[in-house]
């Protein structure tokens, strides 16, 4: 016998966990062909809309704040998926997945194996850098959580990027104990200055 055979069976989650969240998509202003983006505006919140081929996606954000939900629904109407973010890239928590009936059929946390957290991130940014990351980030600048598998393991680093004039400050943090891997300033079009 060549190889030991292993059963890969899929999780079984918590029914508790199912959801029952459902979208009217007559109420929303997205009909017939259309597939563009729509954005309301309630109050201090706004929501983005947009319609593809076989779903419906849902953006959702308090202000200024750099924390938003994001959500996809089938063409039914029904909840598919679900997750957390901080600045349009970092997953908070979990992300769920759920089938045409509601049930959960997958779950992870992106950000399960980094010890330094996003919170611990906002503090030593402000502290150390002046960089409110309370704020919303407007593009081309941005905060992000990378993992990248290499000889010896996974290499898990949050990369800040910040606009100053025509060029970029880069700032790479290690997602494990917090230290500064690198701090370069870029020109604008990614190389070193």
């Amino acid at each position: 016998m060549c190889c030991k055979k292993y059963k890969v069976e899929k999780p079984v989650y918590d029914p508790s966990e199912a959801t029952h969240e459902k979208i009217d998509k007559r109420a929303l202003p997205l009909s017939g062909k259309f597939k563009g983006i729509i954005t309301i505006k309630s109050g201090d919140t706004t929501i983005t809309w947009q319609k593809f081929a076989l779903r419906y996606q849902e953006y959702r954000w308090i202000g200024d704040s750099p924390y938003s939900t994001f959500k996809w629904y089938n063409n039914d109407g029904n909840l598919t998926y679900v997750r957390n973010i901080f600045q349009n890239k970092i997953t908070i928590g979990w992300e769920k997945e759920y089938d045409d009936k509601g049930n959960l059929v997958k779950k992870q946390n992106p950000g399960a194996d980094f010890k330094f957290t996003v919170d611990s991130l906002i503090i030593k940014m402000k502290k150390e850098y002046n960089m409110d990351l309370t704020k919303q980030v407007k593009l081309p600048e941005c905060v992000e959580r990378m993992s990248h598998q290499h000889g010896h393991g996974v290499w898990l680093r949050y990369v800040i990027m910040k606009k100053i004039g025509i060029y970029y400050h880069k700032i790479e943090i290690d997602g494990q104990q917090g230290y500064v891997i690198r701090d370069k300033i870029l020109y604008a079009y990614g190389r070193p200055f």
